[in-house]
Formats: structure tokens, C-alpha cells, sequence
């Protein structure tokens, strides 16, 4: 169709005429101007579908550029392109934005930056990948020859520093998380998950709602954790001591007890752990044996009681039957945990 040129004739015409201009004038706008000429009012903003092609192209008038693509639509496919320079004069991400393996990484409100990787090394990094190669801290280097990754931490002109993400690449050696738990006034804190691997199990910053309270650590496999009064033995070892110096050396064992504690004897309360500001307990415990075996745990832990003493401790202990366990669990002996996680990892072996 031929586009209105927005007028109505400014000399006397029938009403007829009229109506006719009018009704083409509405189609014009309706069709956003649709045609294969332009039209002919021009004015800042004015838009114009040209048709003049199989692919049509929707123009924006300004008066400083004259006709400004802003997309194209194929009249047989559908398929619609947005103008590139349209998109990015909006702030939008191009991919000219981009060097090759590159991402995009927000630095602050409002700005961004590149980051170069390389996703198909075949050898790792050297002093030499550095930022004269586009290269910045952060960026990564995966060697799929060796199966090692690399992460850049400093990109310094032939002196960057990249190291390997987990320290052993995909071998053995390397301990990965199994999972987490972190307490909010909790009676327990559970990780399943566990294979039979080595496992290590990391309490960090655990309090109890009440004074004076042991940590203790259950083991369980698909059916549950276990807390018989006779499923485990336990011992503690370890000192006590304070500001002034005071040094009480104290163990504890059951043969036969709910729980293996860490801690444990009534008198002096070693490891005892109090409720108030300062107090914790930390602990590492080593697992093995857990798939066909008896599993066996030992680690070592520190903590704060009510009266400011800090326990030095070694444990111990085993759950007394035979399990494939794949889970642990930590409380206090009596009362939640008011605050405080335990990390649990296994190491792989091959």
C-alpha cells in the first residue's frame, strides 16, 4: 500500500474526500506507516514499516539521522532481529562485548566487565597467560588433555599466578563437600549422603541453649541414626585450663553409651560447653570403615565452659555393630544448639 502523508488537503474538498483522507490516515497509523516508500510527513519519532523487501524493516525518523533501523521481521519465517546498534546504544549486552570464552562479571552498580577464559587448554597455564593476553583475576583455564582447571589470581605481566581448583585436579587426594548443616535453636544437625569413603566431619562454632553441655556425634545408614543406649563406644581425653593457669588433666570412657561424646567426665566437666558470649565448641573428626565395617571415629576438639576454663580434648570411638553408614549427627547431650554448623566431607580415592 502507498503510506498517507499525515494531512488532511487544506483546500475546500466534499465530505466524502474527507472521510476517505481521514480513514487512510487511521490505516497509516494502524500500520505503523507500512509501505514501500517512506512517508511523507517526517518528524522526530515518526516510525515507518518499509516493505519494499521480503525481510521489513522497522525505521524510526530523527531528524539528526534520518531513518534509523530499529528491527526486521521475515514476512515468511516470522523471524525477528533486533537492531544491534539500536540494542547497544540502549546499554544492552552485545556479543562484541565479549572476547572469545569470555563472561561478563558485575564490579558495581551500573558497571561491568569482561572476564577472558580458556575452556579448551590442553596444557596448564604459565607466568606468560597473563593480562597482556586478556587474561584478569578470576579468570578460569580448564586443561581437558590433564582434567585440571586453573583460576587466575593474579594477572600480572609475565609473572601470573594461576592455581589448580582443588589442588589434585579430578585424582585422588582432594576432599569435597558432602553437605552442611547450621543450627538455629536445633535439636540435632544431620548430613546424609555419605558413599564409604574416608570422611572428615568439622563442627565449627557449635553453642548449646544450656550450660555446661557435651557435644556427641551418632552415626545411622538408610534406616535411620542410631541412639541405643548400647550402639556405640567412646573415650575422652584431654586438659582443662584457665586464665591462671590451672591444668587438670581428665578421660572418660563407656563401653556402651547412646552417643560417642567428646568429652564427657562429671568432675571436672571436660569439654563441658557453656551458653554465653565467647563460649563454643570446634571440633575435626575422621571417619573409616563406613561401608561393610564397623565405622570407627577419631578427631580431636576445643572448646569454652561456663567459668571460662577451655577443654583440650582427644575422642574416640565406634558404633558397636556392623552399618553401611551414610550419615552423621551431631547435639548436645541434652538441649538444642543454639548456634553454630558442621561441614562434612569425603576424600576421594582414585
Amino acid at each position: 500500500m502507498s503510506v498517507a502523508d499525515l494531512r488532511i488537503t487544506d483546500t475546500t474538498i466534499t465530505g466524502s474526500a474527507l472521510i476517505t483522507e481521514i480513514e487512510a490516515i487511521f490505516d497509516a497509523l494502524a500500520e505503523v506507516n507500512r509501505g514501500a516508500t517512506e512517508p511523507a510527513y517526517k518528524a522526530e519519532g515518526v516510525l515507518w514499516w518499509d516493505s519494499s523487501a521480503e525481510v521489513e524493516v522497522l525505521k524510526r525518523y530523527t531528524v539528526t539521522a534520518g531513518w534509523v533501523s530499529m528491527l526486521t521481521i521475515n514476512r515468511t519465517t516470522g523471524a525477528i532481529v533486533f537492531s544491534a546498534a539500536g540494542v547497544a546504544a540502549a546499554g544492552a549486552v552485545m556479543d562484541s562485548d565479549f572476547s572469545s570464552n569470555g563472561r561478563m562479571v558485575r564490579t558495581a552498580s551500573g558497571a561491568y566487565t569482561t572476564i577472558l577464559d580458556k575452556l579448551d587448554a590442553t596444557t596448564a597455564p604459565t607466568t606468560g597467560d597473563d593480562t597482556g593476553s586478556g587474561y584478569a583475576p578470576g579468570s578460569q583455564w580448564v586443561d581437558v588433555t590433564n582434567d585440571k582447571s586453573y583460576i587466575c589470581v593474579d594477572a600480572s605481566t609475565a609473572a601470573a599466578v594461576w592455581l589448580e581448583v582443588g589442588g589434585g585436579g579430578g585424582g585422588g587426594g582432594a576432599w569435597s563437600l558432602v553437605g552442611s548443616a547450621t543450627a538455629s535453636s536445633s535439636a540435632t544437625l544431620s548430613v546424609t549422603g555419605l558413599t564409604g569413603a574416608p570422611v572428615m566431619i568439622v563442627g565449627v562454632n557449635l553453642q548449646p541453649v544450656n550450660n555446661d553441655r557435651f557435644g556427641q556425634l551418632r552415626l545411622g545408614d538408610s534406616g535411620g541414626v542410631d541412639s541405643g543406649a548400647t550402639d556405640y563406644a567412646f573415650y575422652s581425653s584431654g586438659h582443662m585450663t584457665n586464665a591462671s593457669g590451672t591444668q587438670v588433666p581428665v578421660g572418660f570412657k563407656d563401653q556402651q553409651h547412646d552417643a560417642i561424646t567428646i568429652g564427657g567426665a562429671t568432675t571436672p566437666q571436660l569439654g563441658s560447653i557453656g551458653s554465653g558470649t565467647g563460649r563454643f565448641l570446634g571440633f575435626t573428626a575422621f571417619m573409616e570403615n563406613g561401608v561393610g565395617g564397623y565405622p570407627v571415629l577419631h578427631g580431636s576438639a576445643a572448646g569454652v565452659n561456663i567459668a571460662e576454663y577451655v577443654s583440650v580434648i582427644d575422642f574416640g570411638g565406634m558404633r558397636n555393630s556392623i552399618i553401611t553408614t551414610d550419615r552423621v549427627e551431631f547435639s548436645f547431650d541434652l538441649g538444642d544448639i543454639s548456634s553454630g554448623s558442621i561441614y562434612v566431607y569425603e576424600l576421594a580415592t582414585s
